[in-house]
């Protein structure tokens, strides 16, 4: 399992990282930048907050009042995101500073574009959309109870893909979404002018057995496989420390120091993205 260890362990640093190999180019923006072209000064959490309640307190459902205990808070960026002639600009904005970052973020050429390229359209009985109509009634068939109308999913749907040939005689990979009616596609023998970071990344994030066995079962497969390699290599690890007598105290404390550690960063990791009202994912990934 060495090569998936080390694949994993790369492409996991590679998301706190996604400019390493990519042109960007940042630069500061001071408060007094933003307060002198936007008008923009720090933003109190407390009277943030203030605000918020009273709109709470305006809507009738309840009269609301600020928990002293706990200090208000103002967590994350503002973004914002236009076209460059080369790519794309990114502003961030700290709030509780007023302050923020520019950054352009060069884009890399794509001369393969599909001339064939369409953004989307009806495909017919070929469609998400002809599954979707033909089957409201299909919970009520079932003897289940069916409080809304069943919807396709915004996102995931099946693929179409394909090779044709055009005049000239290039070969191109052709995508349709069924969902969308898009259609795209890229020279079959040209690979993506892609950064690394982005290819490790969408590696990384791909997850789930297919029907039929083919690479991305595999890949499934061995990923199951690394996280049961990670776990009983870390058993197995603490077993044979315990053989060893003379280290057994030491390791102990080394241990406790290290269990103490991770349970206070994942406690208040998970308090943190967990504060507010957060659904349960019940789709693919839930």
């Amino acid at each position: 399992m060495f090569p998936w260890l080390l694949f994993f362990g790369i492409s996991g640093i590679s998301f706190n990282h996604p400019n390493v190999g990519e042109r960007v180019e940042a630069s500061r923006l001071t408060a007094a930048d933003l307060r002198a072209q936007v008008g923009l000064d720090p933003w109190d959490p407390q009277d943030v907050a203030q605000s918020i309640v009273a709109r709470m307190n305006a809507t009738g459902s309840g009269h609301y009042t600020l928990e002293d205990a706990f200090a208000p808070s103002i967590e994350g960026v503002v973004v914002l995101g236009a076209p460059a002639p080369d790519g794309r600009y990114m502003v961030l904005v700290d709030p509780n500073t007023a302050s923020g970052v520019l950054v352009h973020r060069h884009a890399r050429p794509n001369d393969g574009a599909a001339p064939f390229a369409q953004p989307g359209g009806d495909l017919g009985r070929y469609s998400t959309g002809a599954i979707e109509a033909g089957a409201q009634e299909l919970i009520a068939a079932q003897g289940r109870e069916q409080l809304a109308p069943l919807r396709a999913h915004p996102k995931i749907a099946p693929e179409s893909r394909f090779r044709v040939r055009d005049e000239s005689g290039t070969v191109w990979n052709v995508v349709g979404n069924l969902g969308t009616g898009e259609i795209s596609g890229r020279r079959a023998e040209q690979w993506p002018n892609i950064g690394m970071t982005q290819l490790l990344g969408t590696l990384h994030t791909t997850h789930h057995f297919t029907s039929s066995v083919g690479p991305l079962w595999w890949w499934a497969f061995f990923e199951d496989v690394l996280g049961l390699t990670m776990v009983v290599w870390a058993l197995t690890g603490l077993w044979m420390w315990w053989q060893m007598k003379p280290t057994r105290v030491v390791g102990a404390v080394g241990v406790a120091v290290a269990l103490l550690i991770a349970a206070w960063v994942m406690q208040a990791t998970a308090s943190h993205v967990m504060f507010g009202d957060v659904a349960a994912v019940t789709g693919p990934g839930g």
